[in-house]
């Protein structure tokens, strides 16, 4: 049975709090694949225990089996609904949609504060697991371009190691889609004990990495199940490099001259 049917089916028989979260995934099915036990609740104005009993009582083992669940579901009604050859145009106006949120979402004197501390750091880490540590490649090869002193972690070892011995004057860049990845959150926790400034880029607002850092920039398109890792998540992190990168030249012009050096001695 389609997903929606089931909980339409069951909602009647549920208790309250559960037929409130039921109205919510049935009103708002692609919003509930990105969100947290937490969000669904506060949006259902029910609880995280109901959240978790609503997605038992469904036959699901947790919260994430159900969305996984869910997301695949809405996945095949999206490729059934598509005409023939729309995939192409499905992508790209995703990952629009998704440059275009985040340009809504950004804002300039976050985004020069952001530039002015990666300017005075003199030396820049960034921690990025998984899909992110591509992202993270990338916000170190921005930074050299510029003539920064950059490194990348990609696992939790070499980043717990590199941030113990950070200083007052070294930032740490923290990329994390969910903002809950557990080596990241570890990272930051001891580069913070050093005193390090912490920048975060993430999907998501109020998690546990944005409660560490000195300053957070907010991307759209958070992660589904189904999606983490793709390219309508992942574009909108790299747009904000690209926006740190071109502020950092606007209030360091000596910088153009830096970026135009380090192009030339990788020229063929």
């Amino acid at each position: 049975m389609n997903m929606l049917s089931k909980i339409r089916s069951l909602q009647d028989s549920m208790s309250p709090a559960l037929a409130r979260i039921a109205r919510s995934v049935i009103a708002h099915p692609d919003e509930t694949i990105f969100q947290t036990v937490t969000e669904l609740a506060e949006v259902s104005k029910s609880s995280e225990a109901s959240v978790i009993r609503f997605s038992r009582d469904l036959g699901y083992n947790s919260f994430a089996d159900f969305k996984m669940a869910l997301a695949l579901g809405q996945r095949q009604k999206q490729e059934a609904e598509a005409p023939h050859n729309g995939r192409i145009g499905q992508i790209t106006g995703q990952a629009i949609s998704s440059l275009k949120e985040t340009e809504q979402l950004l804002q300039e004197e976050i985004l020069k504060t952001a530039a002015q501390a990666l300017l005075k750091a003199d030396f820049i880490s960034v921690m990025g697991v998984g899909a992110s540590a591509a992202i993270a490649h990338y916000a170190a090869y921005r930074m050299t371009r510029l003539g920064k002193k950059a490194r990348v972690f990609s696992d939790g070892h070499s980043a717990a190691m590199g941030c113990a011995t950070m200083g007052k004057n070294d930032l740490l860049v923290c990329i994390s889609s969910s903002g809950s990845t557990l080596d990241v959150i570890q990272a930051a926790k001891i580069a913070r004990k050093k005193d390090a400034y912490l920048l975060s880029i993430s999907n998501r607002d109020r998690t546990p990495l944005g409660k560490l850092v000195s300053l957070q920039l907010l991307t759209a398109s958070p992660e589904s199940p189904l999606t983490a890792g793709e390219f309508q998540s992942k574009a909108p992190q790299m747009l904000v490099l690209d926006l740190l990168s071109s502020y950092m030249q606007e209030l360091a012009p000596e910088l153009a001259e830096v970026a135009r050096e380090t192009a030339q001695v990788t020229s063929p």
